[in-house]
């Protein structure tokens, strides 16, 4: 067979081959520009969400809630305050809790459900959040400005004490969340992550 045949076979495999994994890899990459643009929208869904209840625990504008939160602990946190500020009537009591309830549509093992609770007069309404959380977590500071990270080991102790939640003046949260499909590189799967921090100073806790 002349060489020069085989020589152009050997050269076109090559050239096939590295198209191929050109291709994989580019198509790699735009699956992992997805799921990342994805999953920080998932991320900013929930954060809005806190962002309305935490600064707004104890808020009343008809009876000021005298005790604001009823339980304080590192996946779950249970507060009074009023969603809707300018109609008569009881404060809502706000439940967050990250549970050990898988999410079973998706195909990470590690995320699980969020829920929020909104108890009012007895009747309760449950939102179960299922965009792939993987952790949820509280610290609680009695001290404004005494600490700028859980790490400094300044925050108190979970579950916070029935006798302590009054000096609660601060409350960090960190929450990731993971892609519900993995990305194959090289063989192994692995999930894209999003994380958020924020240390929150509830002015109502002032009071």
């Amino acid at each position: 067979m002349n060489v020069g045949i085989i020589t152009s076979y050997i050269i076109a495999g090559i050239i096939l081959v590295s198209m191929l994994m050109m291709n994989n890899r580019v198509s790699n990459s735009s699956a992992e520009l997805t799921l990342t643009q994805i999953t920080r929208e998932k991320v900013a869904t929930i954060t809005q969400m806190i962002y309305d209840d935490i600064p707004n625990m104890g808020y009343d504008l008809y009876n000021p809630t005298s005790q604001i939160i009823i339980s304080a602990d590192s996946s779950t946190i249970k507060f009074y305050r009023k969603i809707d500020r300018h109609t008569p009537g009881n404060p809502e009591l706000i439940t967050w809790q990250l549970t050990d309830a898988p999410v079973s549509v998706t195909k990470n093992p590690a995320d699980k459900i969020l829920l929020r609770k909104v108890e009012k007069d007895g009747v309760e309404e449950v939102t179960e959040i299922k965009l792939g959380v993987t952790r949820f977590q509280i610290w609680y500071f009695d001290e404004h400005g005494l600490s700028t990270l859980p790490e400094d080991g300044e925050f108190l102790s979970t579950p916070v004490s029935a006798a302590l939640r009054d000096s609660i003046k601060q409350l960090y949260f960190a929450i990731e969340l993971q892609s519900a499909e993995p990305i194959y590189t090289g063989g192994n799967a692995r999930y894209i992550r999003s994380a958020w921090e924020k240390r929150f100073s509830p002015s109502n806790l002032d009071k």
